[in-house]
C-alpha cells in the first residue's frame, strides 16, 4: 500500500492582491508513520507546555518554536516530497477565469509527471487531499482529484479521498512542506525550504 498526502497554497485570485502562486505538493509514504511521529511530536510538545492550536498543527499560525520541532523531525521520517508550482501571472486568462479547471490542471500536471514513480504497477494506494473552500467547491475540487487520478492510474487500484487538515497529521505534514515552498517562491525566504529540500524528489514550474 502506498499513500499520497496534498495540500495547495496561494489562491484563485488573479488580481495584484492575490498570491503569485498556486502550488500543491504531495507527499508520499509507504506507510502513515510520519503521522504517528507527529502526533508523538504533539504529545510531547504538549507536555512541555507549548501552545498547540487544537486543530493539529498548522505552520501558518503555529509559533516558530513549535515550526522548528516540525522541521526538526522531518529528516527522520520516510516520506518523498513532489510539488507544482503554477506562476498565475503566466495563466492563460480562459484558464485564470474558471477556478476548477486550474485547480484539476495544477493536480494534472503534479500527478501524470509522479503518478508512475509513486504508485507502481499494481500496487494498491490512497491518494488523499486538504478539503478546502465551500461545500460546493469541495466536491467539485474533490471530482476533479479522481478524475485525474483515475486517468494516470488504475482506478480500481487508487482510490481518492478529500479530508480537512485537523483529521490526519499527514496532511499537516504535507501543509508544512508546502508552507515551505510557499515562503521561498513567495517571499525569498528558504529558510525552511532548506531544511525540506533534501526530502524533494521534484519541484517544477510548468509555466516557465
Amino acid at each position: 500500500m502506498k499513500y499520497l498526502f496534498a495540500d495547495e497554497a496561494g489562491n484563485f485570485d488573479f488580481s495584484d492582491k492575490g498570491s503569485r502562486y498556486f502550488i500543491v505538493t504531495a507527499i508520499s509514504m509507504p506507510d502513515f508513520m510520519p503521522g504517528v511521529a507527529l502526533l508523538n511530536l504533539r504529545h510531547e510538545l504538549a507536555h512541555e507546555g507549548a501552545q498547540l492550536h487544537d486543530d493539529g498543527f498548522h505552520a501558518t499560525e503555529d509559533k516558530q518554536a513549535v515550526r522548528d520541532r516540525v522541521f526538526q523531525l522531518m529528516p527522520s521520517l520516510d516520506f518523498q516530497i513532489d510539488a507544482v508550482i503554477l506562476d498565475k501571472s503566466k495563466t492563460h486568462k480562459r484558464i485564470a477565469d474558471n477556478e476548477h479547471y486550474f485547480y484539476k490542471l495544477a493536480w494534472h500536471l503534479l500527478f501524470k509527471h509522479i503518478a508512475s514513480s509513486c504508485f507502481p504497477e499494481n500496487q494498491p494506494g490512497l491518494v488523499v487531499a486538504g478539503s478546502l473552500g465551500t461545500k460546493q467547491k469541495k466536491i467539485a475540487f474533490r471530482k476533479s482529484i479522481a478524475e485525474v487520478v483515475n486517468q494516470h492510474t488504475p482506478a480500481d487500484l487508487i482510490k481518492t479521498a478529500s479530508w480537512s487538515a485537523a483529521s490526519h497529521p499527514c496532511l499537516q505534514l504535507a501543509d508544512y512542506c508546502c508552507w515551505a515552498i510557499q515562503r521561498w517562491k513567495e517571499r525569498d525566504d528558504d529558510r525552511s525550504f532548506v531544511l525540506i529540500k533534501p526530502k524533494i524528489s521534484t519541484c517544477f514550474e510548468p509555466f516557465l
